[in-house]
């Protein structure tokens, strides 16, 4: 409850995908409400009266926890399959984290040689990870389209209507709200001679109150928390905007696309992936680029209306044929059915 991660949303949503499919589906949970210990003792015996009846065990994230688990499910000769929506080392690094870099290492050594097959959600990742390719698969993370039925958008009829730009970052990562400055910045000085454009940016962590003390004041930025109605505000705006140098496949921007946003984001590979320069503005991470950027996009949304909706609903289209769980749960079957059939290594 409360914060929900993209690990936890992938998880639903990988569950509800593939449930409604052929294969029966055990999703096994850590409840900590009777404590950490006590939650994870549960959790082992809830692992191990299932395997009798399980043919692969699908892992959506690998984690240090999971170590015991995995070993279990090799014991019991089960098929592994195991998504990785990060690189986990990178983020807890030896000289921030080193226990749990030391226990990352280790879990990543394990899942990677148990793992009948390795999956991430772009081909970023994939290669910042460095994956056996016989048996590595690059699956895009799965978006519930009923989170957007009633999807509804139009293109603006009046040159003084405000323009809203949203965003939205972890704060709790530094790699990935560094480049929100540069977002910030830019923003800053578009909007002194562009009073109707404005910025909310969506997102909770330990790095929020220092964007809050150094653009608290200006007063067309709005940090907004985190908050369950995220998706009404990209229905409403004109631009999501995603700035970050640490990224793989980010949710929010999976969400803006399906919703008809122009995307207006930094030239990270992860990013580019899943955005066109023809539909959208890509720019390298620096103010001036990002200035002209926003300033285009101000231009275009006044001067040809209908044209900037357009490639909204282009992003849209495209965006329905990669990332909607029924595409994804169909890819994570095939593979559930290969590594049956075919030993991968």
């Amino acid at each position: 409850m409360g914060n929900e991660t993209g690990v936890h949303r992938f998880s639903k949503e990988i569950i509800k995908g593939i449930s409604a499919m052929e294969p029966s589906t055990y999703c096994i949970y850590w409840n900590k409400r009777d404590g950490i210990f006590r939650g994870y003792i549960q959790l082992m015996k809830d692992f191990c009266s299932k395997m009798t009846r399980v043919n692969v065990v699908h892992f959506v994230v690998m984690s240090p926890a999971e170590i015991p688990i995995i070993l279990l499910a090799k014991l019991f000769g089960k098929k592994i399959l195991t998504t990785y929506h990060g690189d986990y080392l990178k983020q807890n690094s030896i000289t921030g984290h080193p226990l749990l870099n030391a226990l990352f290492w280790v879990g990543d050594k394990l899942f990677r040689k148990f793992s009948h097959a390795l999956v991430s959600p772009s081909e970023y990742l994939f290669s910042e990870l460095k994956f056996d390719s016989k048996k590595s698969f690059v699956i895009p993370n799965p978006f519930d389209l009923e989170q957007i039925t009633g999807f509804s958008r139009k293109p603006k009829t009046s040159k003084d209507d405000d323009i809203i730009i949203t965003s939205a970052s972890n704060f709790n990562i530094k790699e990935k709200v560094s480049a929100l400055y540069v977002l910030c910045d830019s923003f800053t000085k578009v909007s002194k001679d562009t009073v109707q454009i404005k910025l909310f940016i969506f997102g909770d962590g330990k790095y929020l109150r220092d964007f809050k003390t150094r653009f608290g004041g200006v007063a067309n930025i709005k940090f907004m928390g985190f908050r369950s109605d995220f998706g009404n505000s990209l229905q409403t705006s004109d631009i999501y905007a995603h700035f970050s140098t640490f990224d793989n496949q980010p949710y929010a921007l999976v969400d803006a696309l399906m919703r008809g946003n122009v995307i207006l984001c930094n030239n990270l590979q992860a990013l580019t992936e899943m955005v066109d320069s023809i539909n959208n503005y890509i720019v390298i991470l620096d103010e001036t680029h990002v200035v002209n950027a926003v300033r285009s996009i101000v231009h275009e949304i006044k001067i040809n209306p209908e044209s900037f909706y357009q490639k909204g609903l282009n992003n849209r289209k495209n965006a329905l044929s990669k990332y909607s769980s029924k595409t994804v749960s169909i890819a994570y079957h095939k593979l559930y059915c290969k590594i049956l059939s075919v030993d991968l290594g």
